[in-house]
């Protein structure tokens, strides 16, 4: 089972999660879900992970599931402004700090996002590339500027990326083919499916693309 756990970003935001625990882990995931959904989204893969004796950290998103307490009173992504989304990246950057104090190194945390998280994984693994690993679930060109076609062209050479989006998904089957044209320093992995399945919705289209996940992180 879970241990839900919580901390604070440094504006102020109470962010909660779930960790999923194993001993002496081989590697680390941070979870980002998409918009409207919740850590909750992520059980299939948390728990494939687990059995893979990788550990993971999914995480509400601030405005989010529990995650709707600040410094400055109650949030509610409904009611954000662009510049309130893209300050989801300090939840980011304090969930990876939280995983640090657990043992983690950047180079052995996964980052797997889905839609707006998707972005949010990219950014922060194009500005830190110790990060081995980035999957992108139906990522979008830019989500509230958020922007994933300025983060895939920073990407390292030694940096592993997987994209996966649904036909009928038309902004996100679009946007991986065009990130997958532009990044000239690594060759992305890109899964294509019929449908139009977003995000963490995929694991329903593709029963294996949870152990694709699994095998890919457990790789590097």
């Amino acid at each position: 089972m879970p241990v839900k756990i919580s901390f604070q970003t440094s504006d102020g935001v109470t962010i909660v999660g779930k960790w999923y625990v194993v001993e002496n882990p081989k590697r680390f995931a941070l979870l980002l879900h998409m918009m409207p959904a919740t850590k909750e989204s992520w059980q299939p893969l948390a728990e494939a992970l687990h059995a893979a004796d990788i550990a993971s950290l999914a995480i509400d998103l601030r405005g989010h599931g529990e995650s709707t307490q600040s410094a400055g009173g109650a949030l509610d992504y409904k009611k954000f402004s662009d510049a309130e989304q893209q300050a989801k990246m300090r939840d980011v950057e304090a969930a990876i700090t939280w995983l640090k104090e657990k043992g983690a190194r950047e180079e052995t945390i996964a980052l797997i996002g889905a839609s707006i998280g998707a972005n949010l994984a990219m950014v922060y693994g194009s500005e830190h590339h110790k990060i081995p690993v980035t999957v992108a679930l139906s990522p979008g060109l830019d989500y509230r500027g958020v922007n994933a076609e300025r983060a895939g062209v920073r990407i390292a050479p030694d940096q592993k990326v997987l994209f996966a989006a649904a036909e009928g998904d038309t902004y996100s089957f679009d946007t991986v083919t065009t990130l997958a044209g532009r990044m000239v320093a690594v060759a992305p992995e890109v899964l294509r499916y019929q449908g139009a399945a977003h995000g963490t919705d995929l694991f329903n289209t593709d029963s294996a693309l949870v152990q694709k996940i699994v095998s890919l992180v457990g790789a590097v």
